[in-house]
């Protein structure tokens, strides 16, 4: 448990530079997403492997999916994660960029940071699987990692934004029956971040129906692997009502809310839309 807010750059980032980039250094806690051999159901891989990052900050073979916590200061905690889906058109995980570049940002707030590291290469199916595994392994863990369970939500960029849509279609609240005691539990996002989500399937396809979290999404208007489809899917959030801050920029690409470009802000607009929401306040 972190204690004391002198740590807080370093859960995320060291200080020094390696290859180009701050290293991670060692999480809270680091959770393998399965049971047993730690692949998934179904999946068999002759010589598994899960690479660290790379010199550019990838992660190019994820074949046993985790979970690695980043917990803010007791001090300052408030009870509020977010479990951060990095993209990679589901063939590797841009772990700096959308995991390591903000890890500070959030604990600051007395956010809880988790990096769910999911199976890569990886199919649409599967990592729909295994982010509902991903927010009930949290739920099942909340009270070791000081978090409320009714708080937590979850971050996707690019293809992690599509994972997220996917699921927001087709969460539900567990099942009282399921032998698996993580499957009692409710695997809906308490709200939702969609960072230039993924246009592979158009908005039609996902069948999204009330009741669905708070969303705040972030696209630049000239994105052409999302604008095309964050148009749409903010016109339907708005149709069923959903709570939506769709922060819509100019200029900047795919990688607009990346570091150190301009739009690498969006979390001045964030943080006091989620507050309105009732998340990430101290008591």
């Amino acid at each position: 448990m972190v204690t004391n807010w002198k740590r807080i750059a370093g859960l995320i980032l060291s200080v020094g530079m390696l290859g180009g980039w701050a290293r991670a250094v060692e999480p809270d806690a680091v959770v393998s997403l399965w049971p047993g051999d730690g692949l998934p159901p179904g999946v068999k891989v002759p010589d598994p492997q899960n690479q660290q990052p790379d010199a550019r900050g990838l992660i190019r073979r994820m074949d046993k999916p985790e979970l690695r916590v980043f917990l803010p200061p007791a001090d300052g905690a408030t009870g509020t994660a977010v479990i951060i889906c990095p993209g990679g058109a589901y063939g590797l995980l841009d772990y700096k960029a959308h995991v390591a570049e903000f890890g500070a940002d959030y604990q600051q707030q007395g956010i809880a940071v988790i990096a769910l590291l999911y199976k890569v290469p990886t199919t649409a199916d599967l990592a729909l699987m295994e982010g509902k595994r991903a927010i009930r392994l949290v739920r099942s863990r909340a009270k070791d990692w000081n978090l409320d369970p009714q708080k937590i939500g979850m971050q996707g960029y690019s293809a992690g934004g599509h994972l997220l849509v996917n699921l927001m279609s087709h969460a539900d609240d567990g099942d009282p029956q399921a032998q698996d005691p993580l499957d009692r539990l409710s695997c809906r996002p308490n709200f939702v971040l969609l960072m230039c989500p993924w246009n592979i399937w158009t908005v039609d396809k996902y069948p999204l129906k009330a009741p669905l979290p708070p969303v705040f999404m972030a696209c630049a208007d000239n994105d052409n692997v999302s604008i095309n489809f964050s148009d749409p899917l903010a016109a339907r959030l708005k149709e069923l009502q959903v709570p939506l801050l769709y922060w819509r920029v100019q200029g900047g690409g795919h990688l607009a809310f990346h570091k150190p470009n301009t739009w690498g802000t969006w979390m001045d607009p964030f943080l006091p839309w989620l507050k309105q929401q009732g998340f990430a306040t101290r008591p």
